[in-house]
């Protein structure tokens, strides 16, 4: 095989062969990934990174193939629930499925075993995001609500890492109205960053003074002046962005003790809307007042009453 695709001239191919070509070389790349996913979990119960001296063996499988750890170990996750899904399996094992196929379709077939065929039949007309909304009505369904909220809250986390290029990023997963709630302090934040820009004639991505507006909350939390000013120009007396007293009280004026971040408790309802972006519905004894849509930063929620 090795001689046949280096020796393999590609421009001299017509439009039919190309694609039959690409065809066959996708279906031979999807069985060879799923023969991988299944050696490195025979790896790892063969506990061999132990003795290599790894952490564990989704650091030796991404050494061993040149990928993250955190792509590693999903592919661990996608191999030992593939085992116990033999629709899956098999289409797998055919080529019929691409990894990044076969990590949604496992992660909601290991929540309802019945959903495999319907799962299957997306991904070969589906895209990856459509394929990702399908399994996440797929989880939402086999699932109590309140269990799948305590789960997310359990397994919320805060991770930061450097780029290829040296960049700080930051990721963040909990319940969507805690993420509805941060989100709200931040807009207000970022579009007055927005409006001092616009004034001064400077143009920049909307994403870019959310990072500003981050860095202000922070600021502000701890603090720490920008020259007697922080950002947005709002004096740091006694006061952070958003006019919440800091002493005693985190971001948003909630207090922490028995109540998750954003205040809100484990039983509130919550609704995700179009394509999983956080809206949330709070109990009121007022005619309840729901966001629609997802607030990007600089630009709030439209609000419609029930």
């Amino acid at each position: 095989m090795t001689s046949v695709l280096s020796g393999l001239d590609v421009s001299v191919l017509d439009a039919r062969r190309v694609e039959e070509v690409l065809g066959a070389a996708t279906t031979i790349s999807n069985r060879l990934s799923v023969l991988i996913f299944r050696l490195g979990a025979a790896m790892a119960k063969l506990e061999t990174f132990v003795e290599e001296g790894e952490r564990s063996a989704a650091n030796q499988l991404a050494r061993r193939t040149g990928t993250s750890v955190g792509q590693a170990r999903r592919n661990l996750e996608t191999a030992q629930r593939m085992e116990k899904l033999d629709r899956v399996f098999d289409a797998a094992s055919s080529g019929n499925i691409s990894p990044a196929q076969l990590e949604i379709i496992c992660d909601a077939g290991a929540t309802d075993p019945t959903s495999q065929d319907g799962l299957i039949e997306a991904a070969a007309s589906s895209t990856i995001a459509e394929l990702r909304e399908e399994a996440a009505r797929v989880k939402t369904s086999a699932t109590d609500e309140d269990e799948r909220r305590k789960k997310i809250r359990e397994e919320r986390y805060l991770r930061t890492y450097n780029d290829s290029d040296g960049g700080w990023n930051l990721r963040f997963r909990n319940n969507p109205e805690v993420g509805a709630e941060i989100m709200a302090a931040l807009s207000p934040i970022a579009e007055r960053f927005f409006e001092e820009a616009r004034a001064q004639g400077r143009r920049e991505r909307i994403e870019a003074y959310g990072a500003d507006a981050l860095l202000a909350m922070a600021r502000a939390y701890g603090g720490q002046p920008m020259g007697g000013q922080p950002m947005g120009g709002q004096p740091m007396g006694g006061q952070p962005m958003g006019g919440q007293p800091m002493g005693g009280q985190p971001m948003g004026g909630q207090p922490m003790g028995g109540q998750p971040m954003g205040g809100q408790p484990m039983g509130s309802k919550i609704q995700v809307c179009h394509r999983g972006r956080p809206t949330t519905e709070r109990p009121t004894t007022e005619r309840p007042t729901r966001v629609v849509g997802h607030s990007r930063l600089g630009r709030p929620p439209t609000q419609r009453s029930s």
